[in-house]
């Protein structure tokens, strides 16, 4: 367990529903917020950050996660297009904690430095 983080088990990752997770987005200069829809079933997400005055609305495109184990934990991560007023990046995010209660991630462009960064809690699954 890094971090004080609990770990993702392969037994209790959602594997059907839909969350949306929310929190805050942030950069050296300002604060934003997070929203992240996920399918569980389809193992895809996709969101907005917003607040961010320099970026505009950041627009994190859908993608598919991937499921990955390490020793006795497992996370989910998705590499995704980010979009907005600065024109494309990348993205990417990582499920963690018991029923992938939390995410984290990043937008950057490539080999540089990031845009923002962000974190989240997922709210009810839904069916």
């Amino acid at each position: 367990m890094a971090y004080g983080v609990e770990p993702l088990t392969a037994d209790n990752m959602p594997t059907r529903g839909k969350a949306t997770y929310t929190g805050v987005a942030f950069n050296n200069e300002e604060k934003g917020t997070l929203a992240y829809d996920v399918d569980f079933g389809k193992k895809e997400g996709q969101g907005k950050i917003e607040g961010l005055s320099q970026y505009g609305t950041i627009t994190l495109q859908p993608a598919k996660f991937d499921q990955y184990n390490e020793a006795d934990y497992v996370f989910a991560e998705v590499n995704g297009i980010a979009s907005g007023k600065f024109g494309t990046a990348q993205y990417d995010a990582r499920l963690w904690g018991p029923s992938a209660a939390e995410i984290s991630g990043k937008v950057k462009y490539p080999n540089s430095e990031g845009l923002a960064v962000f974190q989240g809690s997922r709210g009810a699954i839904s069916e």
